[in-house]
């Protein structure tokens, strides 16, 4: 976990965010910016107005479901000397309610539609799936609850069910088919993401944890008994994506 605790903590319970990208190309006409400026489309000016739109639009975000946008310019290095045809503008679309994601990606289409329409150009939209909201099988967490409870050298703190948080992962697609959990946790100073291995807290990274997880899988078979009629199968996961108008690359196997 992010953040910093001041003690060896454990999380449980913490829904994460799903993503999408929104890349728009700007498309105008290029013209000598000293000899004939008039006679370009400045497809940069109609990236500088969807910005704008973005940003001022971010008055209306829910609060609720953490929704996040993240505008940036994308375009290759431009010249001063001439009026550019085209523009690149890229923003993720962040929140952990998949049905507010569809919604405001509809809205950032409007706004680079309207962008381009104000300054004669033309919006060219390509929407690129990232993850799913990862919605955590609370069920599941309830025998690293009960293990945290017994207690487990090491680990000192529970975080629990705070929610959510506008960090993603890869989890969120695979919890649409599977009752999944994660478990989150951190030592006095460092935290473990990706492949950035900070151990400035060996003991609770390298021994701690995996005790605390062990702990909780000994207790795990009741609750694997609960887990019945789960969710989606994989064609209803790949309907869900195609809706926020992406596509799945690779197949089921």
């Amino acid at each position: 976990m992010g953040g910093g605790y001041d003690t060896p903590t454990v999380e449980l319970d913490c829904d994460l965010a799903g993503f999408a990208y929104k890349h728009v190309t700007f498309h105008g006409r290029a013209a000598h910016a000293g000899f004939v400026p008039f006679a370009g489309v400045n497809a940069a000016s109609m990236a500088v107005l969807y910005q704008t739109a973005i940003g001022l639009g971010r008055q209306q975000l829910r609060e609720d479901v953490l929704a996040r946008l993240n505008p940036v310019v994308s375009s290759p290095p431009m010249t001063t000397n001439v009026i550019p045809d085209t523009a690149r503008v890229s923003t993720d679309v962040r929140t952990i309610d998949l049905a507010y994601m569809s919604e405001l990606s509809v809205k950032l289409d409007a706004m680079a539609q309207g962008a381009a329409l104000a300054l004669g150009g033309v919006a060219e939209i390509d929407t690129e799936v990232g993850y799913l909201p990862f919605r955590q099988h609370r069920p599941l967490s309830e025998p690293f609850r009960e293990a945290f409870q017994a207690g487990v050298p090491g680990i000192e703190a529970l975080l629990d069910d705070r929610g959510g948080s506008a960090a993603a992962g890869d989890v969120g697609d695979l919890s649409v088919m599977l009752p999944c959990i994660q478990i989150g946790y951190s030592g006095l100073e460092g935290t473990v993401h990706g492949a950035d291995l900070h151990l400035d807290d060996p003991v609770t990274v390298l021994d701690a944890v995996p005790r605390f997880v062990l702990e909780g899988l000994r207790r795990l078979g009741p609750a694997l008994e609960k887990v019945t009629g789960y969710r989606n199968t994989y064609d209803e996961y790949v309907a869900q994506v195609t809706r926020l108008g992406g596509r799945v690359v690779g197949t089921r196997d």
